[in-house]
């Protein structure tokens, strides 16, 4: 049994005594007094708990397993007395949680925390947990449900009540605004609207102001714009300020997060021993803090920069420790991109009928998600992948499918050097194709 010396709130004993009660599933106790006391226990627990996460206990599998319990009691009509609690155990977790992979089962507490937050009237509350069930929606791919999440959030506190309330309220409701619109940015940049994704940013920093923590999140946002718009030395100002602003605030997850980020840009830049120390670095500290998920990203953008080095083979073993987490957790964003990146290193070792087997699984899911540039990168990839076997007719079908993906979107200087791209590789397969 795991002992949670010097934490605040509540005695060792009393924390390990209420763990011992949920393990499993606990019963109601017998006797009014006992019934106190369980409950007594129960509301220290929630307290201590949330004082280890905000402190930076990893919060591993055990941990997580425990947490859940005591939500389940808390999350019922006996727990009523210490919902106060469990809603700040629910918010303070929520990160870690998300980190660690617990998606599904994750929502469902979350769903119930936003039910009991409405119930009781509590607007800030169902605001600051909806933003959290929206954010599961969107690791899971379901981004339409997500960004539906996000403007309800935005809508209810831009139209909340603006009389009788307190300065702190006002401006803890424009800080929850910015979140929200930090959130719907980073999601239009996933889906490729790059236009929508800043101004929903321009917005959001009307909203938050120098010294808010939420501004680093505009910061990255920021940064992964400018990295789709090719500007890799601005993607790389953006995440650094970011990082700095974590690292001021002691965000351990972030730092690492950031730190993955930075080296991500500086692989763009061709910095390859730079972007390879700092993407171990964040491996590391996503192991301290047994966040998987978010290791797995990182594994796969070491795997980027061992490809970009001439080394495919230690590419390949990058993507290989990545893939079964993503698969688990049922993440199709980082399964597409990682499929995409094995086919580009099996079609540079040869490997062709692998390349095309994960290419297609990448198209396939890139096909359900809404990017459409990413969708047509892939089907280039897919396309030459194909031609390598002398399949011309289907490199030929495949290369005008991207292309009519890019006419869709409007013309920027990377959509024009994808679909010069592909026109060439076209013509040259078409003439392949004809002298067979």
């Amino acid at each position: 049994m795991r002992q949670f010396a010097g934490v605040a709130e509540a005695p060792a004993e009393s924390i390990t005594g209420a763990m011992t009660a949920l393990s499993g599933h606990p019963q109601t106790p017998d006797s009014d007094a006992n019934r106190a006391q369980f409950i007594e226990h129960i509301g220290g627990t929630l307290r201590a708990l949330q004082q280890m996460v905000i402190e930076g206990v990893a919060v591993d599998s055990e941990l997580q397993e425990r947490a859940l319990s005591l939500l389940d009691f808390a999350l019922s009509p006996l727990g009523q007395p210490h919902w106060a609690a469990a809603c700040q155990l629910l918010l303070t977790l929520a990160p870690a949680m998300e980190q660690a992979g617990q998606r599904a089962i994750w929502g469902g507490y979350l769903q119930q925390g936003v039910a009991c937050a409405a119930a009781l009237g509590e607007a800030h509350n169902q605001a600051a947990l909806t933003l959290h069930l929206a954010l599961q929606w969107q690791l899971q791919g379901q981004w339409p449900a997500a960004t539906a999440l996000y403007r309800q959030v935005i809508d209810a506190l831009e139209n909340g009540p603006a009389t009788d309330v307190s300065t702190v309220e006002a401006t803890e409701r424009r800080r929850l605004q910015g979140e929200a619109l930090n959130r719907l940015a980073y999601l239009a940049r996933l889906q490729g609207n790059l236009a929508e994704a800043q101004a929903q940013i321009d917005r959001a920093l009307q909203r938050l102001t120098s010294s808010d923590p939420e501004l680093e999140y505009s910061y990255f946002v920021l940064g992964t714009i400018a990295h789709d718009r090719r500007d890799f030395g601005m993607a790389e100002a953006q995440f650094r300020q970011s990082l700095h602003h974590c690292q001021a605030l002691g965000r351990q997850p972030r730092i690492a997060q950031r730190t993955r980020d930075v080296g991500l840009a500086l692989a763009e830049q061709g910095k390859l021993d730079q972007a390879r120390a700092l993407l171990e670095e964040a491996i590391a500290r996503f192991e301290r803090l047994a966040a998987p998920v978010e290791r797995a990203v990182a594994q796969m953008n070491l795997g980027i920069v061992y490809s970009r080095l001439g080394d495919s083979l230690h590419a390949l073993d990058c993507y290989a420790a990545a893939k079964p987490i993503f698969q688990q957790v049922h993440d199709e964003l980082h399964l597409a991109l990682l499929y995409n990146n094995q086919g580009v290193d099996y079609r540079r070792l040869g490997r062709h009928a692998e390349a095309i087997y994960v290419l297609e699984a990448s198209a396939a899911i890139r096909s359900r998600l809404t990017n459409r540039r990413a969708l047509a990168n892939v089907l280039d990839n897919l396309g030459r992948a194909y031609a390598d076997l002398a399949r011309f007719a289907e490199a030929v079908a495949t290369f005008d499918r991207a292309l009519a993906t890019l006419a869709t979107l409007d013309p920027d200087p990377g959509t024009e050097r994808l679909r010069t791209g592909i026109e060439r590789q076209r013509a040259q397969a078409l003439r392949q194709r004809t002298a067979d």
